[in-house]
């Protein structure tokens, strides 16, 4: 794991490349519980039991896609374009009609197929998304001049799409929601596509139904009662807001798509990024005292602080933050990091303490070198021989000239040694 960089400093969301995506995914505690309240909801009125996971990644396409696993990725871009969490809902209840419907099965299976019929390699496609038709269209340049085997692909794909499409729409329904916006988003889609100049022939060769038809398929089920929200429309300004903020650097741009306290919101963070700290808190703080009950606002002035390197007043806003909000672990290991960094090496007491008090977050950001190694220090002041060792081979996972084997083995014994449960645990997680 990483921290992503603006102009050199460092900033807010935490971030990981995912090699399979090609795109760096965002950790933001906001954005995870938004999203998660979102897709429970849509998984309950279906009565979908299945676990569903997902993952937001930093790309300014508006997108979204399932993969195996029951895995739904969601484009920054999808956040930023949407002018409402009805849409939102309705996108990702398409990628979730998706797996309820078993089409990542069928479509993996249908690839798998073509791959051995045209002897391609490294296809990677499996259930479409809501919105992008490019992996689609690689897929197709690779197959080239088999017309007949194209064509079957995608009048499969096509129906799986329409099936989805249905599925959203009637989850809406159930959810007592407009389709309203996710049409909406589809319209603006379409105008964006046509800028690029994408056109209907286009969708002779895409595994989409073209836009016209889909509008369609909204307007025969858009039959039922609006309800809006205004309290989670609000949360969700909010976090598109802080994209925008985090992403963009010309403020002109940014008021196009949002208003009032939301452009200040984003206003508020670009002024950071630009080295206007004080402008950037005076904007922040009347947003704080507007919005008390949005906790998520006092954990960005921490962030700000703590990226201009003003460590102890960032310590007292996390400390606030984490007080209304325990389970944020964001803000836990910001905490840590703060701690690590004013930790007094010859403070032996403190050293150990700051170690059995924070070890647990392994536990939550399981892959994240920075943790680990700043821990291996720790555990290395403190003579704390198994989980020196412990250390060491995770540090060496990492590394090709190690044999995989032999490091497995060492765990283990580390494993038989060892009474800590804590390391136990984490250990377990490796071998399995």
């Amino acid at each position: 794991m990483v921290v992503w960089k603006i102009n050199e400093k460092n900033y807010f969301f935490y971030i990981f490349f995912f090699s399979n995506l090609q795109a760096s995914t965002v950790y933001d505690y906001e954005t995870n519980v938004f999203f998660k309240e979102i897709i429970d909801s849509i998984t309950k009125v279906n009565n979908f039991n299945k676990n569903v996971s997902f993952i937001v990644i930093l790309d300014d396409r508006p997108n979204a896609f399932v993969t195996e696993n029951n895995n739904i990725i969601i484009s920054s871009g999808l956040i930023k374009f949407s002018e409402s969490y009805e849409a939102i809902v309705g996108v990702l209840a398409h990628e979730i009609g998706h797996i309820d419907k078993f089409h990542v099965t069928k479509r993996k299976q249908s690839i798998e197929d073509l791959n051995n019929l045209n002897n391609l390699t490294n296809i990677s496609i499996l259930a479409g998304s809501l919105i992008s038709n490019n992996s689609e269209y690689i897929f197709q340049s690779l197959i080239g001049n088999k017309l007949s085997i194209q064509n079957y692909f995608q009048s499969f794909s096509r129906e799986q799409e329409r099936e989805a499409d249905f599925y959203a729409i009637k989850t809406l329904s159930k959810l007592n929601l407009s389709s309203a916006p996710l049409k909406n988003l589809l319209k603006r889609l379409e105008k964006d596509a046509k800028k690029q100049g994408i056109n209907d022939e286009f969708y002779k060769f895409s595994s989409h139904p073209i836009y016209k038809e889909r509008y369609e398929i909204i307007n025969n089920e858009d039959n039922y009662k609006i309800i809006f929200d205004e309290n989670i429309n609000s949360r969700f300004n909010f976090i598109r807001a802080k994209f925008f903020g985090y992403t963009e650097e010309n403020i002109n741009y940014v008021n196009e798509f949002l208003k009032e306290e939301y452009y200040d919101y984003a206003y508020s963070i670009i002024l950071s990024k630009k080295g206007r700290l004080k402008k950037s808190l005076l904007s922040l703080n009347t947003l704080i005292k507007n919005n008390q009950k949005n906790i998520h606002l006092i954990e960005t002035k921490a962030d700000i602080l703590y990226s201009h390197g003003f460590f102890s007043e960032a310590l007292l806003f996390y400390k606030i933050s984490i007080k209304k909000n325990p389970k944020n672990y964001y803000v836990k290991k910001r905490i840590f990091d703060i701690k690590f960094s004013i930790l007094d090496p010859d403070d032996k007491d403190t050293s150990q303490a700051l170690f059995n008090e924070y070890k647990f977050l392994l536990n939550i950001f399981y892959n994240n070198q920075d943790l680990i190694k700043k821990l291996a220090v720790l555990a290395s002041e403190n003579n704390l021989t198994y989980w020196i060792n412990y250390f060491n081979v995770r540090q060496n996972l990492n590394n090709n000239e190690y044999d995989l084997k032999s490091l497995l083995n060492e765990l283990k014994k580390i494993k038989k040694n060892t009474s800590d449960y804590d390391l136990i645990r984490l250990i377990d997680k490796v071998i399995l």
